[in-house]
């Protein structure tokens, strides 16, 4: 009989304790911590027919994990020595469907995400010997779709210079 009194308030104990790890905790982190982007290049001069390969990286360097839209909301502005953005003159892509909960990754602490994009300059309205600059953004905003916390904000990387000959 004894057990019997035991039992119950052990598995009252155990759903309490379920509920917290599957339906509250997923609500209680993923937005809070600090986040910076970095844009590194493997050249700093190249001809206006050649391409370039630009390091777009995000990190992590809070104390807690994040969850971020990626690579949902990064973008690329090449800027020419006026400080007005060159304009791109290559093809139009369709526009992405709204961004849902599986969309969100995981980063850690002191962890990052990076993609290497190779950009060739034929689709941007660049002039031989000039310099332009590039300069990294990530933009992620209210999303109507996400129920899960996530980091909300603008962050603009270092400025990298190319001369182009």
């Amino acid at each position: 009989m004894k057990k019997r009194y035991l039992l119950i308030p052990s598995i009252i104990i155990i759903m309490i304790i379920s509920t917290y790890f599957f339906i509250i905790k997923p609500f209680t982190w993923g937005d809070k911590s600090d986040l910076i982007l970095t844009l590194s290049c493997n050249q700093n001069e190249m001809n206006i027919n050649d391409s370039v390969e630009i390091t777009y990286k995000l990190t992590n360097i809070g104390n807690n994990n994040l969850r971020i839209l990626y690579p949902i909301g990064q973008r690329i502005n090449l800027i020419d020595q006026n400080n007005n953005s060159i304009a791109w003159i290559g093809p139009d892509y369709p526009t992405p469907p709204d961004p849902t909960n599986k969309d969100l990754h995981k980063l850690k602490e002191g962890k990052n995400y990076s993609i290497i994009y190779t950009i060739s300059f034929e689709h941007w309205k660049i002039q031989s010997n000039s310099t332009i600059s590039i300069e990294g953004i990530y933009i992620s905003g209210d999303q109507s779709k996400l129920w899960l916390p996530f980091w909300k904000g603008e962050l603009y990387s270092n400025i990298i210079d190319i001369e182009i000959l």
